[in-house]
């Protein structure tokens, strides 16, 4: 029963977080249409279209950093799970991933 409540309660304050989120980007879409109308109006027609080219990569690279982070949190929450006890190739194998994701992080983004 205490362990129903615990989870009980958890759920609702991820409801109450996921409602919260849902709102921000509602209104960080809705301020992007006015700042994209904006612009729109001050700028000449090719530079409106760098600016959504500049948009458009810039999107392109949040999403790639949050992947990435993502992995690199996935992969370390595995390394802290296995423990010391763990096959030591399976570990260095693991560890190599690790540095290898943020070694090229950076890289990536220059493409």
């Amino acid at each position: 029963a205490e362990l129903i409540g615990s989870l009980t309660r958890k759920l609702e304050i991820l409801k109450e977080a996921k409602e919260g989120l849902l709102a921000d980007i509602k209104m960080n879409n809705a301020l992007g249409e006015k700042m994209e109308l904006l612009i729109k109006e001050l700028c000449r027609p090719n530079e409106f279209g760098k600016y959504k080219m500049f948009i458009d990569d810039l999107e392109m690279v949040v999403k790639l950093l949050l992947s990435l982070s993502g992995r690199l949190a996935r992969v370390e929450n595995v390394l802290s799970i296995m423990g010391k006890n763990t096959n030591s190739e399976e570990r260095v194998c693991i560890c190599t991933f690790v540095a290898y994701l943020c070694c090229n992080s950076p890289k990536i983004l220059l493409l």
